[in-house]
């Protein structure tokens, strides 16, 4: 069959002979279910449950008559979805709408396409279906996942994507990755991760300052450079610091003081350790060690704020 110059052949799987409603995608036609698509998607039941003019008798129905069918009816008359999407992201659709067991996990790109359309025509058990499947999925990507959740108004995927990609290298990002991350989001974590990095080198050179016991501790001097030793590390014993600024996983400033309390600063008076611990741990200091977490937030509530603003 030929449809404003294309050729137009029966889908192999989703062209049911005793289907009532046929669709146009790209170069196949679907006749599918009426009451099975009514029945799963929101969008389908309003658009087929709207009344439709009446042709009294018989006589042609086909596109060229003036008794044409009604839209939908025939092959001649399909719905045209192409503008929509893809015929392959409508397969995959239809593949949770008609499921056939295979037996096999369905690749990631493929629950994306049930979530998009899902989302699209509201099919909810389709969107809710995706949504569980990829959130336990150890191979979807983070820019995937953030451009999904943005796509899909999915505000608790937003900080986990974007957490996973302040952990990893931008140098290892691909084009395509780039790109469904988006420029402005992108130039974001690029900036927030050079601020990051610069408050790391601080806070790595510069030790927390020494509390001294006023009465248990008669060598000041030696308590601070068995301190700033333990920070710092040595040639057989790497320290904080190094731990900082460590390249594949840094550590975290909201974990130092958890490091620092496991170290066994050798020369350090034990009043002078625990003051130093206890002063750790006031707010203005910590502050200090929980920087790096309030950057990263500040991206995520400015995503948060324009997801929320477009729904």
């Amino acid at each position: 069959m030929h449809n404003s110059g294309i050729t137009l052949i029966k889908h192999p799987q989703y062209y049911y002979a005793d289907g009532q409603i046929v669709f146009q995608c790209e170069g196949y036609l679907y006749r599918l279910y009426k009451g099975i698509l009514m029945q799963k998607s929101k969008l389908f039941k309003a658009m087929l449950s709207l009344p439709q003019p009446h042709w009294q008798g018989g006589g042609d129905t086909t596109a060229g008559s003036t008794k044409a069918a009604l839209d939908g009816a025939t092959d001649e008359t399909a719905i045209n979805l192409s503008e929509s999407h893809t015929s392959t992201e409508w397969d995959h659709l239809l593949s949770f709408l008609f499921p056939v067991w295979t037996g096999e996990e369905r690749p990631v790109d493929t629950l994306i396409d049930i979530l998009n359309l899902g989302s699209f025509y509201e099919v909810e058990e389709a969107r809710e279906f995706a949504i569980q499947t990829l959130s336990v999925r150890q191979d979807f990507r983070p820019a995937l996942r953030l451009n999904a959740a943005r796509r899909n108004r999915i505000l608790t995927w937003v900080e986990p994507a974007m957490r996973q990609l302040f952990q990893a290298s931008l140098a290892d990002l691909s084009d395509s990755d780039a790109k469904l991350i988006g420029p402005e989001t992108l130039l974001d974590v690029a900036c927030t991760k050079a601020k990051i990095e610069t408050h790391r080198k601080r806070l790595a050179l510069f030790p927390p300052k020494v509390v001294h016991s006023a009465y248990l501790c008669d060598d000041k001097e030696g308590c601070t450079h068995a301190w700033n030793t333990a920070w710092w590390g040595q040639y057989d014993r790497p320290g904080v610091a190094k731990a900082i600024l460590q390249l594949q996983k840094p550590l975290p400033g909201r974990e130092v003081v958890e490091r620092v309390q496991a170290i066994n600063v050798e020369g350090m008076t034990f009043s002078c350790k625990r003051q130093t611990l206890e002063n750790l741990q006031k707010e203005h200091v910590k502050g200090m060690f929980s920087a790096e977490d309030r950057l990263i937030q500040n991206v995520i509530d400015h995503i948060y704020k324009h997801l929320e603003q477009s729904m």
